[in-house]
């Protein structure tokens, strides 16, 4: 199903959707921050459209953007919802959206404290997750837009363990996975890397012809003709 691991290359892998089905949890998170803990009854139509439109989301703020158009969409169904989602992603990040992205990571936390067992069990292992903890891999990194902590943690209960975990801090500073990517291969002693990502967004993102893209067509991203898929 999905090719040989190479032992010259460095392997940049995306957490989310690529190595561990984590769309249960995030919703679990987004509407305990969106609703403030309240459970309307729309939550059951809420739950079918995040699902269907979690793809488009990158970092953890943009879920407030695709709450909001979610809860558009409820009141005008004549709206494209992707479309509005689309176009929010478009505009500078607002005080609200960042306010959002803040108490979601509280939240997850608060979730990690009061039950870490749930937790984790709402991070199941992709069957690319269950391949990559069959063929232990040690030239590996995780490139997240996923908190470092919560990565580490998922990473220490599936027993995978990779040379290092870039989350969403670093992913920030630097600008763009692209431009991470591009200053750990730099620093490290391969001459090229393989990057794995459900996101076309974020593979478009790389210009360093040394890093081979491949796009994680089990994951949450809209199947695109921009790159292949990393199956054999």
């Amino acid at each position: 199903m999905f090719p040989e691991f190479k032992r010259n290359r460095l392997y940049a892998l995306d957490l989310d959707g690529v190595i561990i089905d984590s769309i249960h949890e995030c919703f679990k998170i987004s509407i305990t921050t969106y609703y403030d803990y309240q459970s309307p009854s729309i939550i059951p139509l809420v739950e079918k459209l995040f699902y269907k439109y979690r793809g488009m989301v990158g970092p953890a703020f943009e879920y407030y953007y695709l709450m909001c158009s979610i809860s558009q969409f409820i009141k005008n169904d004549q709206i494209d919802l992707g479309d509005y989602f689309a176009n929010l992603k478009k505009m500078n990040i607002s005080k609200e959206a960042i306010n959002f992205e803040t108490q979601f990571f509280a939240n997850r936390r608060k979730f990690q404290e009061e039950n870490i067992n749930e937790w984790v069990s709402l991070n199941p292992l992709t069957h690319f997750g269950e391949y990559l903890k069959k063929n232990y891999l040690n030239n590996m990194i995780i490139v997240t837009t996923k908190n470092t902590d919560s990565a580490k943690q998922i990473m220490k209960h599936h027993q995978i363990h990779p040379q290092d975990i870039y989350g969403n801090d670093e992913v920030k500073k630097a600008g763009s996975k692209g431009n991470l990517l591009n200053t750990i291969l730099n620093q490290s002693p391969f001459e090229k890397m393989i990057f794995i990502d459900d996101s076309v967004e974020h593979l478009n993102t790389v210009k360093n012809k040394s890093i081979q893209c491949y796009f994680a067509d089990w994951g949450y991203g809209e199947k695109n003709n921009e790159y292949i898929s990393y199956k054999v």
